[in-house]
């Protein structure tokens, strides 16, 4: 066992955090930092719409329009906003905004990026130089203290490549070809001659010899000293060649490998920021329509005698004033004028009015007192919706197997089998606080013509997470687990032994640690402090050994280090994927004792109520003990193994 848990452990971390470095659409972190630009107070909202659109569409070719063809839409709510009214315009966003087929309005090249330096984990330039540099003499050092093996073929007949003093008689050698021989030589004849220290007693038979013999060695001497150096000349130039040859295919290799790396990270970033910058062009385009299509517009009137009067229109009920017309007698002459829209009034005269001339004797001036209506009741009055902190929902299903046999050849026997699921959560984020609350409920039952009604799943679990942001995407995390069954669990056919049962066992995770969440998808959760407690509530019925704990005792404590991590996804439309692991590392027996629990579920939608689900669980716990038989069907002992679960239903889905 201790062997088997660094490898799982390792293959654990590796396979669940995999999803982290894929592509990431839609980036929760991204889209965060991306709206801390976004106006709180509602008075600026059209400011800040107006001078978002106009960065995206005057970004210097940082950003570019999916769908040109509504081009012409989005400059007209933006110049409505700043200059004259166009009233296609609305028609046009109001499509554009309901168009599902426009994913991006704009679109983003991860290259176009202004401050690439600024994306967590991009290599600069410089940084990238700096690295190689240092690995480049790690390299050298490296290589230098390695034994390089030099193909044999270059040594090969080294004799041929250098000039060798051959084989000749000594006496010929020193009187015609001594002037003509390497310096090398003649230096070693000279030394050898000097102390020899001959006497005149010696023969001439004996002189020749000993010449002979001091030629010959010089000779040889001088030949294996210029093969010695020719070798080593030819050994360490192609060390030398090897070397700078491997340096630069790993210089070349490193730099892709960084570029790669770059521009994986760059496409991650964009991708999270793409969606963010639409979401928020989205919201500014909605806005901006809205206020296109009611915002009132303010009509001036003037007489004759030179009277204003201004009034709103709008395309919603504005109040009606009173004018009053002149000619060039003075005459007056009431009217009304009603809204019918924006840019259009309704003009009525006065019931009951009678046009008469007056004689200048007869004539009289009528002083009407006119008053300009309250600011107060021409202000358009804002209304931005607040959003809540908190998010609650979940969904419900039911469903069945079925499985009829008669007079089958192949064997086999009839099956029905029924599992409902609930899951139900409740999140709330504000600021720098989030707090997950997830409750899963799951009951399944199965029927067979021999074993009759028997359970095969059947989980209560409530999980419940509180963070604060401490850095980047990670959070400061306090994590509760609470996980049992409802009702009793039998192994024999009869139901005559119960198992285990509600609380027995039930167990309680307290976590304190780091949350890691790079977006809405993933977690991974790590905690050095975890305090595990399993606790068999009857132990009369349960034996409370099956489940790591001493007989007659009902609880017991483990600390340990626990990794959490869960990760969903929406394959393509209908198609859902999640996956949630854990394993803990129990402190007292930090190299033989631990606990593996993954979960998977794949859902895929039929139709709004009816769907197909796939759910796979493989658990180990090593304080879970299973039965051990030999040969004759005798106990000897208790183990843990390692537990499997496969379920497939189709069934009805409720969502709320």
């Amino acid at each position: 066992m201790s062997k088997i848990f660094p490898v799982l452990l390792l293959a654990f971390v590796t396979m669940l955090a995999g999803p982290v470095w894929a592509k990431a659409e839609g980036s929760a972190s991204v889209k965060k930092d991306q709206r801390r630009d976004q106006p709180e107070n509602p008075m600026d909202t059209l400011k800040w719409s107006v001078n978002y659109l106009n960065r995206i569409m005057y970004s210097g070719g940082e950003w570019y329009l999916t769908d040109r063809t509504y081009q012409k839409a989005i400059k007209g709510v933006l110049n409505y906003a700043e200059n004259q009214p166009v009233d296609t315009s609305v028609v046009e966003m109001k499509k554009l905004l309901a168009d599902y087929g426009v994913v991006y309005i704009y679109d983003r090249r991860p290259q176009d990026i202004p401050h690439p330096e600024n994306v967590p984990g991009y290599v600069t330039s410089a940084q990238l130089d700096g690295q190689v540099k240092s690995l480049q003499k790690q390299w050298t050092d490296s290589l230098k203290n390695s034994m390089i093996e030099v193909p044999e073929s270059l040594l090969e007949n080294v004799e041929k490549e250098v000039r060798l003093i051959p084989a000749m008689d000594p006496q010929r050698l020193l009187s015609d070809s001594l002037k003509q021989m390497p310096a090398a030589f003649r230096r070693c004849l000279t030394r050898h001659f000097t102390n020899l220290g001959v006497t005149d007693s010696i023969s001439p038979a004996a002189f020749d010899s000993i010449r002979s013999s001091v030629v010959e060695s010089c000779r040889l001497r001088y030949n294996d000293s210029v093969l010695t150096s020719y070798r080593d000349s030819v050994i360490a130039k192609y060390r030398s060649e090897y070397i700078q040859q491997y340096i630069d295919s790993a210089t070349q290799a490193y730099r892709k490998k960084v570029e790669q790396s770059n521009y994986d990270k760059l496409s991650y970033y964009n991708d999270g920021a793409v969606a963010a910058t639409n979401d928020s062009l989205r919201m500014a385009l909605r806005f901006l329509t809205q206020y296109a299509a009611t915002d009132s517009v303010k009509l001036s009137f003037t007489n004759l005698a030179g009277e204003q009067k201004s009034m709103w229109t709008a395309n919603h009920p504005m109040p009606p004033i009173r004018f009053y017309l002149k000619n060039a007698q003075n005459d007056s002459l009431g009217v009304i004028m009603k809204n019918r829209g924006k840019g259009k009034v309704d003009v009525i005269i006065d019931d009951g009015v009678q046009i008469q001339r007056f004689t200048t004797t007869d004539r009289r001036e009528i002083t009407i007192k006119r008053e300009q209506p309250d600011d107060n009741l021409l202000a358009m009055p804002t209304i931005t919706p607040k959003l809540s902190p908190w998010e609650m929902g979940g969904d419900g299903s039911l469903g069945f197997t079925q499985t009829t046999l008669k007079n089958w050849a192949k064997g086999g026997e009839s099956s029905l089998s029924a599992l409902a699921v609930a899951k139900y959560h409740v999140n709330y984020s504000k600021k720098k606080m989030k707090w997950e609350n997830n409750f899963e409920l799951r009951y399944g039952m199965n029927r067979t013509d021999t074993k009759g009604l028997q359970k095969n799943d059947d989980k209560i679990e409530y999980q419940s997470r509180l963070g604060y942001s401490a850095f980047n995407r990670w959070y400061y995390s306090a994590d509760f687990d609470f996980k049992t069954q409802m009702t009793k669990g039998y192994s024999d056919p009869d139901h005559q032994k119960p198992i285990s049962a509600f609380m027995a066992p039930g167990y309680v995770t307290f976590s304190i640690g780091l949350d890691y969440k790079p977006n809405a998808d993933f977690s991974l959760f790590i905690s050095p402090l975890t305090s595990k407690t399993t606790y068999v509530r009857d132990t009369t019925e349960i034996d409370p050994t099956n489940y790591g704990l001493k007989p007659g005792e009902k609880k017991l404590w483990e600390p340990g280090f626990i990794v959490k991590t869960t990760f969903k996804k929406d394959i393509i439309e209908n198609i859902h994927y999640e996956t949630a692991g854990q394993m803990f590392v129990n402190y007292r027996y930090p190299f033989t004792k631990f606990d593996f629990d993954w979960e998977q579920t794949l859902v895929m939608k039929v139709t709004r109520s009816i769907n197909t689900r796939v759910m796979t669980h493989l658990i180990y716990d090593d304080d879970t003990k299973f039965p051990v038989y030999d040969a004759a069907g005798n106990q000897i002992g208790k183990r843990a193994k390692w537990q499997f679960q496969e379920l497939f239903t189709i069934g009805f889905t409720y969502q709320f």
